[in-house]
C-alpha cells in the first residue's frame, strides 16, 4: 500500500519540468518575475529565475514576457502549496498562461 501511494506523488500534476512560473507581486509598484522548472520532487520544485524578460511600453505601465531562449540564473528549490510554488515574501509562483503580464510603478 505504501508503494502505491508512493506512486502517486512521483511528480505534482500541475508543474512539469519545463513550464515558465509567473510571481506577480506589489503594492504601489506591480512587478512580475518568471522562472522556469527545473526539477521535480513530490513536494517541492526546483526552479530557475529567468534572466531575460522584454518588457513593452514605458517605465511606469507596461507589460513584461520572459523571452523563449532566456538564460536561467540563480535556480532553488519551493515548497508546492496547493497549485502554486510558496516564494516567501514575493508572494506564489503559478504555471504562466503564456499572456504578457500588466506590470506598473506608480512611484
Amino acid at each position: 500500500m505504501f508503494a502505491a501511494c508512493a506512486n502517486k506523488l512521483q511528480t505534482p500534476p500541475h508543474m512539469k519540468i519545463g513550464d515558465t512560473l509567473v510571481s506577480i507581486f506589489g503594492y504601489d509598484a506591480r512587478i512580475a518575475t518568471f522562472y522556469r522548472v527545473v526539477g521535480t520532487t513530490p513536494k517541492s520544485i526546483k526552479v530557475a529565475e529567468l534572466l531575460d524578460v522584454t518588457h513593452t511600453g514605458n517605465w511606469d505601465d507596461g507589460t513584461s514576457a520572459p523571452q523563449s531562449n532566456s538564460r536561467l540564473g540563480h535556480t532553488f528549490t519551493k515548497r508546492l502549496k496547493g497549485d502554486a510554488l510558496d516564494m516567501g515574501t514575493y508572494g506564489y509562483a503559478r504555471v504562466w498562461n503564456g499572456t504578457p503580464v500588466h506590470t506598473y510603478n506608480h512611484h
